[in-house]
């Protein structure tokens, strides 16, 4: 469209430039490309428009070499750093943080603080949503998401210091909700990748779940209750890039590296200490490396 101030940088506060991504968020029209400049946005983002939100680093994976960041934190206890309540909608390129160094929250696996559930949660099957290129940390789930849907991708962000005792993923999905998890980087996280209950026909004729690192105190990848008419999930996971970190807050954990539920219900595991070999995967003792000779399906 026409820039309304005229040629030049966008300097019109409440027409086409901002003083935070609320503000712009509401003011502007969908669908719309949001660039959003380095600094500090202490605020809670709620994205109710296809809109493509761009951070500095927008194209530069959340583990790689970045320029300076424009970093989204929330204030006080909420629910999530961004909420998303539209389909189409992108966020990229931005440090999410989920610590209001001014109150406190709930101690993390990490031994950090955290005042916010989620770092980006759509509030219902919505479609089309892509998380990218972020570095999110400091919340109990990095992204979750819910319900019917697919189109959706998380992929080449840094999940850190996500989750604590017995809860906490730094990508949740759930109820057929169908994202591609590819490329991630995720460290001192209490697990990696959590999938739950899909069974509906209908879903994409792939889905994947490949090339992430994780680094977690409890587990790498998580599946439960695939059934009847799913598509299968396929991760495929190449060593090294599970591995186990030293554990910040409990040490007496009950510690599992992967659980997968096969479609006969049947839990590939011994509680000896080793996952057992199965289906060509080989995994060797807890606190070590799991060497992947191949991926598989499940």
């Amino acid at each position: 469209g026409v820039n309304p101030d005229g040629p030049g940088p966008a300097t019109l506060f409440g027409c086409d430039s901002f003083a935070t991504i609320h503000d712009c968020v509401n003011g502007v029209a969908n669908p719309v490309k949001v660039i959003v400049y380095a600094g500090n946005y202490p605020e809670n983002v709620s994205v109710n428009k296809a809109l493509n939100i761009q951070g500095p680093n927008a194209g530069t994976a959340g583990y790689g070499s970045r320029v300076a960041e424009a970093f989204v934190r929330t204030v006080g206890n909420q629910s999530a750093v961004f909420t998303v309540a539209s389909n189409n909608v992108t966020i990229n390129g931005f440090a999410i943080d989920g610590d209001d160094p001014a109150v406190t929250g709930v101690t993390l696996g990490s031994g950090e603080d955290t005042n916010a559930s989620y770092g980006v949660r759509p509030t219902g099957a919505f479609t089309g949503v892509t998380v990218r290129d972020n570095f999110i940390r400091r919340v109990a789930i990095g992204f979750r998401g819910d319900g019917a849907s697919q189109g959706n991708l998380v992929t080449e962000n840094l999940f850190d210091s996500v989750g604590f005792f017995d809860f906490g993923y730094a990508v949740s999905l759930r109820t057929n909700y169908y994202a591609n998890v590819t490329n991630n980087k995720m460290t001192r996280v209490w697990s990696g990748v959590h999938t739950n209950n899909f069974s509906l026909a209908g879903g994409p004729a792939t889905w994947l779940i490949s090339n992430n690192e994780i680094h977690y105190y409890a587990g790498g990848i998580l599946t439960w209750l695939e059934y009847t008419s799913a598509t299968s999930a396929t991760p495929t996971i190449q060593p090294p890039t599970i591995r186990r970190p030293p554990i910040a807050v409990c040490s007496s954990c009950c510690v599992v590296m992967i659980v997968l539920l096969l479609r006969c219900g049947h839990l590939p595991l011994g509680f000896d200490g080793c996952i057992k070999a199965f289906a060509g995967f080989t995994a060797v003792p807890f606190r070590r490396t799991i060497a992947c000779t191949r991926s598989w399906t499940v």
